[in-house]
């Protein structure tokens, strides 16, 4: 039964923030490693990122120790390198690449902030130009962007979301993931690392996990503190930076996350200080931890979840939903549901498509999709016809922090 609580002005489509970067928090649902990395016994992914490379060979000079370290693992060295500039034809990359490395976008011209000036037209160009620049390179094709500044200033905004990274280039290319959102555990020992001499909000709270910002980007959170942060706080090379950066890594092992490392060849953090990252994770954790580029992230997110966008660059309509309300995430799809469940996803025939869905929470602490004209409930592990809907539509949205998500119509909001 629906029982109006309240009038409330008309609600337009975009109210609750479709592109909000920072959605998620502590207590929010997650996609956790062991859900998508489809490596039996593995708890936790580690990203090691390198920003703001346009020349090879001083970036092959610095990571020498990290690549070989690496490769003494398991053969591979899965490095991703953030490029403004480079030649798409030098022989190097295609020495990187068969190493393990990946190539990923960071603008051509590395303006900070990105949307500065009012020149709309230059921050796109400047992003569209770096992807299309990497589509060129042969054997390679770009799938994340960082923006530039992300871990120093407030240059992150949704516009960017909805009208650059979503779109495609005039050459057809475009990116699946974004990594310029940080996620900061609640200890005084990360906190610290957030530039106090600035008003820097570009973090979310101890949520190291995938998740989808609008429907068709994945943000891979990076991790507090970036090599910059550190050194603006404590000098370049200081050894407690290292022990903070391990202590991260712990917490994102402990919790299933995936530990996403920023770091520059510009002297603030050491190569043989990045070794001993490595080896803090490979003698802590073994094989509970997985190194990967973030190429490789996308093609494990794609074997599981699927991608989120098809050939064209077009929403698939894929969600993330906690449909039992176990904490951990599952997957609506526009043909499967596809459900976790001890420690296994079990797959059935999706009763709606989800593009056209509102998903919340019902009285049972299960999931409720809203369509038009009607609903569906999880239940048992299954969906069911749930509750009528307004004919109008609506939101579904938790307002009184009790759990139950309450119905938002254009002229009223109403309690299920």
């Amino acid at each position: 039964m629906l029982l109006p609580l309240l009038a409330c002005a008309a609600l337009p489509q975009d109210t609750f923030g479709a592109h909000d970067p920072y959605h998620p928090g502590p207590d929010e649902p997650r996609l956790v490693t062991p859900q998508w990395v489809g490596e039996e016994g593995v708890d936790a992914v580690v990203v090691l990122s390198i920003d703001d490379m346009r020349a090879p060979e001083p970036y092959d000079r610095y990571m020498h120790l990290i690549l070989e370290r690496l490769e003494a693992i398991d053969g591979r060295a899965p490095v991703s390198v953030f490029v403004n500039s480079l030649d798409p034809a030098h022989p190097l990359l295609q020495t990187w690449l068969e190493r393990g490395l990946s190539l990923e976008v960071h603008t051509v011209d590395h303006p900070c902030p990105l949307l500065h000036a009012g020149d709309f037209a230059r921050a796109r160009s400047t992003v569209e130009r770096c992807v299309d620049l990497l589509g060129e390179v042969p054997n390679s094709t770009p799938v994340a962007y960082r923006m530039p500044c992300c871990d120093s200033i407030n240059s992150l905004s949704p516009r960017f979301f909805a009208e650059i990274f979503e779109q495609r280039t005039e050459s057809g290319n475009f990116l699946t993931i974004d990594t310029s959102v940080f996620t900061l555990f609640d200890e005084e020992r990360f906190r610290q690392h957030v530039p106090a001499d600035r008003s820097f909000v570009n973090t979310i709270e101890a949520y190291p996990f995938p998740y989808i910002i609008g429907d068709r980007t994945w943000e891979l959170p990076c991790i507090v503190p970036s090599d910059w942060e550190a050194q603006h706080l404590r000098g370049p090379n200081h050894p407690e930076t290292v022990a903070d950066i391990k202590a991260a890594l712990d917490r994102t092992v402990e919790v299933q996350g995936v530990f996403t490392l920023v770091f520059h060849p510009h002297n603030w953090i050491q190569a043989r200080q990045v070794v001993e990252i490595i080896d803090h994770a490979v003698d802590s954790y073994g094989e509970r931890v997985k190194f990967l580029n973030l190429r490789e992230v996308q093609e494990r997110l794609d074997a599981t979840v699927g991608p989120l966008r098809d050939a064209q660059g077009e929403a698939t309509g894929t969600r993330l939903v906690d449909l039992d309300g176990d904490g951990l995430l599952d997957i609506v799809g526009r043909e499967h549901t596809t459900a976790w469940s001890d420690g296994a996803w079990q797959r059935q025939a999706a009763p709606f498509d989800p593009r056209e869905a509102r998903f919340g929470v019902a009285p049972t602490g299960t999931a409720r999709a809203l369509l038009p004209g009607g609903s569906w409930q999880w239940s048992g592990g299954a969906w069911s016809a749930g509750p009528g809907a307004p004919s109008a539509g609506g939101h579904l949205r938790d307002l009184d922090g009790d759990g139950i998500s309450e119905l938002l119509t254009p002229d009223a909001v109403l309690r299920a």
